[in-house]
């Protein structure tokens, strides 16, 4: 990290309270926000408070990072902007055109969780939360991953058989926590909407969590790298019928252990999620599924993932990152993600079968990182349409995967394929009708053992109410 940057001439200035300012940098997957001590003109030099979380870099390509500045009296301008002068105690707001205010109302959040159960169980909450704030730690400019201190606004800890059935928004925070030994609770129906981070944590240690009929949406606001449900070392989960779109980071993370060590987080089930338009070209190293270490019993099925956008690297649709192992992905659909539509960095004996695969816009539609002495994954009966980009990306070199029975077509030419695409894969269009998912009895998708997907099966079961969006 650093505690102080370059910044091209023009774009800082001495600013009304300074130290009121903070910068936001987006930076490799996470974001550091850095409250800004003093700025240097001459020297081009902005010094922080706190040091960035990593180097001030957008990612690998050693760009520098982009970032913007909150609390900027002079940036007050448009409709519905607001500044918080604290030291004169004031709010200063621009009306919308129309507006006639005699008086103005401003509520400023200071409570951390608006509700904790803790120790409890068999405990039903309905209701609608709002107005739950967490500051960074003054050691700390963010997380390294997944702004996992970020609490909930909602706690739950060594709950038991507990229902949340709410709607939480307008929150500096995540939506709802589970920590502890929580085991057996149930999310549903819930909306989890314009938070500061991501919808909901599942935490290290607990078991037995059911998300399901959820609508999470417009958040990371604050910190963009929160993710829309977040399952730490935490096993015998079930995340279905969820629609999660709009964030900046990835949809759904699976595990928190790196390589092939021990984890708990065995027996989760991701299925019949709808997850769109994450990432919103803010951060980098991301998928719209996510997972991490050795994960038997897992299973992604059933879900529709489209609109993955990185900054740089790393916007991939379905994501086994580093040590994702014994892992079956089956009956997906996943479509114009920028750099991938299935990307595993290392891992053993992964199962990809019977998922449809279209339309990643760079660097390949398959791919590999990292191969190992063992099988990193089997990739059978699936779809995979593309144009523009090669249909490998990453290291597929050598031996170490097994890739047949699959069909392949390319709708801008002929494709360039390596000697490993042996004769039980088959080249052809598969023929879609209606267009892009549906298949007719005459499509050659069935010859090479694919079986139709369940299309309108994707998200929440029933209308969530939006109000106080």
């Amino acid at each position: 990290g650093q505690t102080e940057a370059l910044y091209q001439a023009g774009d800082l200035s001495d600013m009304k309270n300074l130290g009121e300012v903070e910068l936001g940098a987006h930076h490799f997957w996470v974001t550091s926000r850095l409250p800004i001590e003093s700025i240097d003109d001459k020297q081009h030099l902005v010094k922080f408070k706190k040091r960035s979380v990593f180097r001030l870099s957008d990612d690998y390509s050693g760009q520098a990072a982009p970032y913007y500045l909150d609390n900027v009296s002079e940036a007050l301008k448009q409709p519905c902007q607001w500044y918080w002068d604290r030291p004169s105690g004031r709010i200063y707001y621009v009306p919308r055109p129309g507006d006639h205010l005699t008086t103005f109302e401003a509520r400023i959040p200071r409570l951390g969780p608006v509700v904790e159960i803790d120790g409890a169980s068999n405990i039903t909450l309905n209701g609608r939360f709002m107005g739950a704030e967490w500051d960074l730690p003054n050691d700390s400019s963010g997380d390294v991953q997944a702004a996992v201190a970020v609490p909930g606004a909602l706690v739950l800890k060594d709950a038991v058989n507990c229902e949340l059935t709410c709607s939480v928004f307008a929150c500096g925070t995540y939506g709802i926590e589970l920590m502890g030994a929580c085991k057996n609770n149930r999310i549903l129906n819930c909306f989890l909407g314009h938070l500061g981070a991501g919808g909901i944590k599942v935490g290290h240690g607990t078991s037995g969590t059911t998300v399901r009929d959820c609508m999470i949406s417009d958040d990371g606001e604050v910190h963009a790298s929160a993710v829309g449900i977040w399952i730490g070392n935490s096993g015998h989960n079930v995340v279905s019928h969820n629609l999660i779109l709009d964030l900046g980071y990835t949809g759904i993370s699976v595990g928190w252990t790196w390589g092939y060590g021990p984890s708990d987080a065995v027996d989760n089930v991701i299925e019949n999620n709808l997850i769109a338009n994450i990432g919103q070209g803010l951060l980098s190293d991301m998928g719209g599924i996510y997972t991490l270490g050795v994960s038997p019993g897992t299973i992604i099925r059933n879900n529709k993932i489209e609109s993955v956008k990185a900054w740089g690297y790393g916007g991939w649709g379905i994501y086994l990152d580093e040590g994702s192992s014994h892992i079956l992905v089956e009956n997906n659909v996943v479509t114009n993600c920028k750099t991938g539509s299935f990307h595993q960095h290392y891992g053993q004996d992964n199962e990809i079968r019977n998922n449809i695969f279209m339309f990643a816009q760079q660097d390949g539609q398959i791919i590999r990182s990292r191969p190992e002495d063992h099988n990193s994954f089997t990739m059978e009966n699936n779809i995979i349409e593309w144009r523009k980009t090669p249909l490998f990306g990453g290291n597929l070199q050598g031996p170490g995967f097994v890739f047949r029975s699959n069909l392949l077509w390319k709708t801008d030419g002929s494709p360039d394929l390596p000697a490993f695409v042996d004769k039980s894969n088959l080249v052809a269009d598969p023929s879609f009708d209606p267009y892009p998912f549906g298949l007719p009895a005459s499509s050659p998708a069935f010859k090479i053992g694919f079986k139709p997907i369940e299309l309108d099966d994707f998200g929440p079961r029933q209308q969530h109410s939006t109000k106080g969006r």
